[in-house]
């Protein structure tokens, strides 16, 4: 099966363009201008990199068939998509504090809540660790990987919780952090 890639610019992409343009990203410098497959031969790329192949939620695009990467070339990958999932959780959480600052019940802001405090700490400090153990395992192996993962996922549940019926908004990012499972599922809970 060929497929023709092509770079996307993420202020095309629309839903998820933050992190289709990152996923796009984290191929062309694992494998530059093509694609890394997963152990079951799947890779999932944006629908604007991947225009021949049907796209589904999101923007996203998804191709079958596919000759597995390497193992090596799968750790680099993983570690790209955590390195990804990371910076799309330090903006959310931007977000959330912008967002619950903004609301109030019973006279106070969300944000002053000490549950909502607590669970955003509890957000921050799965991402500060999740950035201690890139920093310390690097690619790592992959069981260390699918746990980072595991972890960054609790971390996009926690946020949405937060966000309520907003982070199932188009235009927030709930979108991006779905993304970021759908792209954790394929690529670092598969194994061959």
């Amino acid at each position: 099966m060929t497929t023709q890639l092509s770079t996307p610019d993420a202020t095309e992409l629309g839903v998820g363009a933050g992190y289709l343009a990152l996923l796009d990203a984290a191929h062309d410098r694992v494998v530059p201008g093509g694609l890394v497959a997963n152990p079951a031969g799947i890779a999932i790329a944006s629908a604007r990199r991947l225009p021949d192949a049907p796209p589904t939620r999101f923007g996203l695009a998804v191709v079958r068939d596919l000759a597995p990467a390497e193992p090596d070339t799968l750790a680099a990958f993983g570690a790209e998509l955590l390195a990804a999932h990371r910076t799309l959780l330090r903006g959310t959480i931007d977000y959330a504090i912008a967002r619950l600052d903004g609301r109030t019940s019973a006279g106070t802001t969300l944000l002053n809540r000490q549950l909502v405090q607590g669970s955003l700490a509890e957000v921050a400090l799965a991402v500060r660790d999740e950035e201690t153990r890139a920093e310390l395992e690097g690619v790592a192996n992959a069981a260390a990987r699918r746990y980072r993962f595991q972890a960054l996922r609790t971390a996009n549940r926690e946020l949405l919780r937060l966000l309520g019926a907003r982070g199932f908004l188009t235009d927030s990012p709930g979108a991006d952090l779905h993304l970021t499972e759908v792209a954790g599922s394929v690529y670092l809970e598969v194994t061959a």
